[in-house]
């Protein structure tokens, strides 16, 4: 079954892609206004592939109020608010929303925001939910799940965040698991700084996941329990001349999770910098 929708996840790697902002950010407890938001506009705001984050008014009200079905053919999104946070829910392939169905939890990068899966998203070969929560941090015209960039070398106040968002998202895996039927153990992915959130909660609360298939991704000295308990499997990749999480911390982290016995696979990619290319996602397929 991982195989399975591991492969069935493949194009959300797409769909990860991260502005990279180094300017502080802010806590947003959403809703940010009585009205709320409705789907629709999430839709709207997060379908387009280019520059595709709408801002947010001051009530917390999408600026684009254009409206896209919430439904279509192989795809059921629907949202909920849980701690606070905004979360995308969405049922791909020939299934009703309350079906027993694999997990799969996508976290977007820093300064992007959830991007509504869609196109051939909708023809895998088994129905799938996926779980994209939206960062909790107002940055720019996007979101993000720490205070800071790895480029500002707060490492040990970035780890603190990140080990204070992998249990609010463990505790969020923990609720859907229990309100949702689901197979399996779920997948955690993520770029960037998302990947950073899929990785460190899988060190922190290795019961939520069953693989982790970070991307550009690496996990603060100051985050790292010690010793490391037993985790689940590792898929990662991260591009060699990447100039925003630079490759070498995380080969010194992917070392000391081998020395730990986990079982990782480790793929570098010579000459892409902060980027998902066709590679990885052929990759992410393969995994």
């Amino acid at each position: 079954m991982g195989s399975l929708f591991v492969a069935s996840a493949s194009v959300a790697a797409t769909l990860l892609l991260a502005a990279g902002c180094g300017a502080p950010a802010t806590e947003v407890r959403w809703p940010a206004s009585p009205e709320g938001v409705s789907m629709a506009g999430e839709l709207s705001a997060t379908a387009r592939t280019q520059g595709g984050a709408t801002p947010l008014a001051p009530t917390g009200l999408p600026l684009d109020g254009e409206d896209l079905p919430p439904d279509a053919p192989g795809i059921h999104a629907r949202s909920f608010v849980f701690d606070g946070m905004w979360v995308a829910e969405v049922v791909l392939g020939d299934a009703p929303p309350d079906a027993e169905l694999p997990l799969v939890v996508m976290f977007h990068g820093r300064g992007d925001r959830p991007r509504i899966p869609g196109g051939p998203f909708g023809r895998v070969p088994t129905p799938i939910r996926v779980l994209i929560p939206r960062g909790p941090l107002a940055l720019g015209s996007g979101y993000a799940w720490a205070r800071f960039s790895v480029t500002q070398n707060r490492h040990d106040e970035l780890a603190a965040d990140l080990v204070a968002i992998a249990r609010r998202m463990a505790r969020l895996i923990r609720h859907v698991e229990r309100t949702r039927p689901t197979a399996g153990t779920p997948i955690v992915t993520g770029f960037s700084q998302g990947a950073m959130v899929s990785w460190t909660l899988s060190v922190r609360h290795p019961d939520v996941a069953g693989l982790v298939i970070p991307m550009a991704g690496w996990v603060p000295p100051a985050a790292r329990p010690s010793p490391l308990p037993a985790q689940p499997p590792v898929r990662a990749m991260h591009g060699t001349a990447d100039p925003i999480v630079r490759i070498d911390p995380t080969r010194e982290w992917v070392q000391q999770q081998r020395d730990a016995g986990v079982d990782l696979t480790w793929l570098e990619l010579e000459g892409v910098a902060h980027v998902v290319t066709p590679e990885m996602n052929a990759q992410f397929e393969a995994w």
